[in-house]
């Protein structure tokens, strides 16, 4: 029996200023418990220095502190992103998810073929944090924040926030709350005390465990202590956490009066230890993200009191009720007690109230106790351990991976990569930029290796590979594409460009054998389904070509007046048969002794035939006018200056051309050779005429009919406009959106 195969675990990175104490370090500690037994977890750390509390899995320190001042700020945020992008390329992480503002900037910055998920863990708009915050954060958050793959809200508030008042896409959002360890937690608590607690435990013991920031509303707590003290003298305040507003904060106790009944303990790793002790937990946050010291406090028993900050206060004590309503008095909800955010004496009278109410009334403390212990279960490690499993595996696989030549690298414009460029931008706008990747088959020649690499990554994390290669590079890779589809159990289609297929796989038994076992190919005509089905190749469906363009429902009526203006489109290369109609424009002005037709011409000049081209313009003598390329926005009212086309191609590969499309987008009749499969594009005396391929005699004659009856040419204007509906990209393409959508 053979080995078995292991799958490799996916790479996550956790990005973050530090582990220092705080709410989104804790999380960000938690959850790298949660994701180590089922992914190489990998910690990126500004300050690798600072840490209070424990993680799971490998700890990369950048080795950036935060400096002062607002020049330095900018430089250590650029060197951030700098170095976390080395980062990112050496480990090649599946995914960063980041915690925290400046880590949130610095993981989309520093994108390095890895899904990026933001973290959001407060109330940005109740936010006040000087000149930085206000003005560079919010504004990279409206600019940036939708270039994540996903935003990972830990409140529904903050997603309503981030919404309406950072433009942030509602499908980018994801909420999970925050979650706790409860068995770590009831484990804590039973360690041993120290005889500070145990003193302080005498007497009915209020406990605070946050940052001393202004955040917190410590200032607020305290005046509301003292307010406390008049009906319950023996009542003990202790405060747990470091901060920059800690002298301050002690000096107004002292000046209170109340340095025997106020304690600041400092950050404690454990407070739950402290928690144990204490009759209640009050937070009196001014603003909040979730509030995880609620949850915390509810598993080691205890009622809690909080302010009815933005966010997640609510969420938790009173989820039936409407997350925007703001108490404006003390509200028994249905698992605490909230209180109106404090800004002067009236809201520190009712925080007061509650706390004397917890501590005087035993029948409402031990209700709230019996409520936490319900609550808290809603918050528990295995449910949030589910949510983020499943975000990270959906995400982590593409809906769907395009590999074709989009013609990036050497700025080519030709009916292939304006094609392969629309179906890609039409998937994006129908699955969402994150769920589509590309490769782009123009840079093979500069770096075959790493292409190969990125194609099977991409076909490997993506649920299907729709191929659009030419003969060359469907001769390459279709036949390793088909081995991962098998290995990796993943759907691939090709959607052929061109109509050289049937006549490749004839000669390549290899090739026909690959293409046998697709899910799907697709080819522009019936002629082309059909000549592939006498190979044998059977598993064909007609795509035709497409373009998107504005529909036109009506056309100037005024009549089509001497000289008429013809006009070609397309890849500048001989076998195009551009020199037919050169010839056959001169010749016509000749004979008729004055202009009765002007040729104007548009398409990328092949670098091989640019001297032979250029040559033909010349000699034309101003009947012919070469006049660059066209990019793809300007081509539909370029055209409708026109009155017709001429597509004189002889190109062996010829398919479905797309320039006849941007022909009847725009109104425009098409004078077609009667090559490959132009028949089933153009309805002959309905939207065009043909003439037989490389006869000049044989154009000449047909635009001369023209000519004399420039009336016919108005008539099948209409028509063109009709048949241009069936090309749209949005008509064209549905039917294999929704399969996709199935797969």
């Amino acid at each position: 029996m053979g080995r078995g195969h292991t799958m490799k675990k996916k790479k996550i990175a956790l990005l973050i200023p530090n582990l220092a104490n705080g709410g989104a370090e804790k999380m960000a500690s938690n959850l790298s418990d949660i994701l180590y037994p089922k992914y190489d977890v990998s910690f990126i750390l500004f300050d690798g220095s600072k840490i209070d509390y424990p993680y799971s899995g490998n700890m990369i320190n950048v080795g950036l502190p935060p400096l002062e001042g607002k020049m330095n700020k900018v430089i250590t945020m650029l060197r951030r992103i700098h170095r976390v992008k080395q980062i990112k390329k050496k480990h090649q992480f599946d995914m960063t998810i980041s915690f925290l503002e400046n880590a949130n900037v610095v993981n989309l910055f520093s994108k390095c073929g890895d899904k990026v998920v933001l973290t959001v863990h407060n109330y940005n708009s109740k936010r006040n944090y000087g000149f930085l915050y206000e003005n560079v954060y919010r504004w990279l958050m409206k600019c940036f924040y939708n270039k994540a793959d996903r935003i990972v809200a830990v409140s529904k508030m903050i997603a309503r926030d981030m919404i309406s008042n950072y433009r942030i896409l509602e499908q980018k959002i994801e909420v999970i709350y925050n979650f706790i360890d409860m068995d770590n937690i009831k484990k804590l608590m039973q360690c041993q005390s120290d005889h500070i607690m145990e003193r302080l435990s005498e007497k009915p013991v209020v406990i605070n465990v946050g940052r001393l920031y202004s955040q917190k509303g410590h200032c607020h707590l305290i005046h509301a202590f003292k307010l406390v003290l008049q009906n319950v003298p023996d009542a003990q305040l202790v405060i747990l956490g470091h901060g920059e507003l800690e002298e301050e904060l002690k000096t107004l106790v002292k000046n209170l009066g109340m340095e025997n009944h106020v304690h600041f303990m400092g950050f404690r790793k454990n407070p739950y230890q402290w928690m144990a002790y204490s009759k209640v937990l009050v937070s009196s946050s001014l603003f909040e993200g979730f509030g995880n010291v609620l949850i915390e406090a509810m598993c080691c028993g205890l009622p809690v009191i909080s302010t009815d900050c933005r966010s997640g206060p609510r969420e938790i004590l009173a989820p039936a009720t409407p997350m925007e309503y703001e108490t404006k008095s003390v509200e028994y909800a249905e698992y605490g007690i909230l209180t109106p955010v404090c800004t002067g004496k009236h809201q520190e009278e009712s925080l007061a109230q509650a706390m004397v109410e917890m501590l005087t009334n035993e029948t409402l403390r031990q209700h709230y106790i019996a409520q936490s212990q319900k609550r808290v279960q809603d918050f528990s490690k295995e449910k949030a351990t589910e949510q983020w499993y499943q975000l990270i595996d959906s995400m982590n696989q593409y809906q769907i991976f395009i590999c074709g030549n989009f013609g990036y690298a050497n700025n080519q414009l030709d009916g292939q990569t304006v094609k392969t460029r629309q179906l890609k931008d039409q998937f994006v706008r129908q699955f969402g930029e994150e769920n589509i990747i590309y490769s782009d088959m123009s840079q093979w020649k500069k770096r075959p290796l790493s292409m190969y690499r990125e194609i099977k990554r991409h076909a490997k994390n993506s649920k299907s590979t729709l191929v659009l290669l030419g003969p060359k590079g469907i001769r390459l890779l279709l036949p390793q594409l088909v081995r991962w589809k098998k290995k990796y159990s993943k759907d691939l289609r090709y959607i052929v460009i061109g109509g050289w297929l049937a006549t490749v796989a004839q000669k390549n038994n290899i090739l026909a054998s690959a293409l046998k076992k697709l899910d799907r190919i697709y080819v522009e005509t019936s002629s082309m389904q059909e000549k592939l089905r006498q190979i044998g190749i059977t598993n064909t469906s007609v795509l035709p070509n497409f373009r998107r363009f504005h529909y036109i429902n009506h056309i100037d009526s005024h009549s089509i007046q001497l000289p008429i203006k013809a006009v070609i489109l397309s890849r500048i290369i001989k076998e195009k048969g551009i020199h037919t109609a050169i010839d056959a424009v001169k010749s016509i002005n000749q004979t008729h002794g004055k202009i009765c037709i002007t040729l104007d011409i548009y398409g990328q000049l092949n670098k091989k035939y640019a001297a032979e081209f250029q040559t033909l313009v010349r000699r034309s003598n101003g009947h012919a006018t070469y006049k660059g390329y066209l990019e793809e926005e300007n081509i539909q009212q370029t055209l409708m200056q026109y009155d017709l086309m001429i597509f004189p191609t002889y190109y062996h590969g010829e398919g479905f051309p797309g320039a006849i499309i941007d022909a009847y987008a725009a109104g425009l009749p098409v004078v077609a050779s009667d090559w490959k499969y132009n028949r089933e594009v153009v309805d002959d005396g309905k939207t065009g005429i043909f003439f037989e391929p490389q006869n000049t005699a044989d154009l000449i004659q047909k635009l001369n009919s023209l000519i004399s009856n420039p009336q016919s040419i108005e008539q099948m204007k209409y028509h063109c406009l009709e048949k241009a509906k069936e090309y749209h990209v949005d008509t064209v393409l549905a039917e294999l959106i929704q399969e996709l959508r199935r797969v």
